[in-house]
């Protein structure tokens, strides 16, 4: 008589089978949602909010990672020289180089990023998230040892901050990283905590990601339009929730060397990525869609190779020479 194999049993023959297939690597993750951007700005689907949402969580778990593991929680000038290594240089270039292009003159905030989230005077369309990002790396070597050691009390204090930011917003009219500290911190969390989720749990999370796209289709939130019940971004900080134990399952994963460099490509996908539709979609066909999609692939690969790859690699030695230690 056979066996009936238990259900541990079958779990470990899926995953020797390639079960954790199933889960996309950190770098594969990164350029999916700066995909997921792209396509928003050439559609209705009003998915891009999440993908920058996702962005930010991500931000927050590599940026605790950095701080801990390279900058050893004290080095802030270097752990601030090493941020803005990797984020100025193929800003500029970008930035620059679309203002010129699409004829739009450039001001302080396209050269020096602070406030271009508040203005939205920005040729490449997208560079409001890296004025929050920039702002979280200041404030990240203040807010992490709080967060490690009173957790709660700093989530709550957080979200209360998190709260008066968008009571004010219509009033103050200027946005800063404090609107958006709850992804932030959520991705730092779960890097201090070094949860690695079981392939099921991981796999389940996905389902409930799957099913909670799915409900969204039937709110406000899924199609563009101009007045929401709230602000769509707190809802996509919502609408990510499920996948968390997902994107950790990725994140502890083992990262190839293609799939690193494949996730530093997504950085100059995203920037360029607005632009060229800009110049590219007059009419809206799918032939220029298509167009635009793979000129953004394209530019984007380029630049990478001639610009951000080896402002990377100097980015590396600079860090290591003045700290001894190998940026992240």
């Amino acid at each position: 008589m056979t066996a009936i194999p238990s259900r541990q049993s079958l779990t470990e023959s899926w995953r020797s089978k390639g079960g954790d297939l199933l889960i996309c690597p950190p770098g594969a993750v990164r350029v999916l949602l700066a995909t997921a951007v792209l396509i928003s700005h050439m559609s209705a689907y009003d998915i891009g909010r999440l993908g920058v949402v996702m962005f930010f969580f991500l931000s927050g778990y590599w940026t605790s990672r950095i701080w801990t593991e390279k900058f050893e929680e004290k080095q802030f000038m270097r752990f601030y020289l090493a941020r803005a290594l990797r984020i100025y240089p193929l800003f500029l270039v970008v930035s620059i180089g679309t203002g010129l292009i699409r004829g739009i003159p450039l001001s302080i905030e396209n050269i020096f990023l602070f406030g271009i989230a508040s203005t939205e005077h920005d040729p490449t369309g997208v560079s409001w998230s890296l004025d929050i990002e920039m702002q979280y790396y200041l404030l990240c070597p203040l807010l992490l040892p709080a967060l490690r050691r009173l957790p709660l009390i700093t989530f709550v204090a957080v979200l209360l901050c998190a709260g008066l930011a968008w009571v004010l917003l219509p009033q103050v009219a200027v946005k800063t990283a404090f609107l958006y500290l709850p992804a932030f911190l959520a991705g730092a969390w779960a890097d201090q905590t070094r949860w690695v989720p079981q392939l099921r749990t991981a796999i389940l999370s996905l389902l409930a990601f799957l099913m909670t796209t799915a409900a969204t289709w039937f709110t406000p939130f899924f199609i563009k339009r101009d007045v929401y019940p709230f602000d769509h971004d707190i809802y996509a900080f919502i609408w990510m929730l499920p996948l968390i134990p997902y994107l950790l399952r990725s994140l502890g994963g083992k990262s190839s060397r293609f799939d690193r460099k494949f996730g530093e490509y997504s950085y100059a996908l995203y920037l360029v990525h607005y632009a060229v539709i800009a110049m590219v979609v007059v009419h809206g066909s799918a032939q220029e869609k298509l167009t635009a999609a793979l000129l953004a692939y394209g530019i984007a690969a380029v630049l990478f190779k001639l610009v951000d790859d080896p402002i990377n690699g100097l980015r590396y030695r600079l860090v290591e020479m003045f700290s001894g230690k190998q940026s992240g």
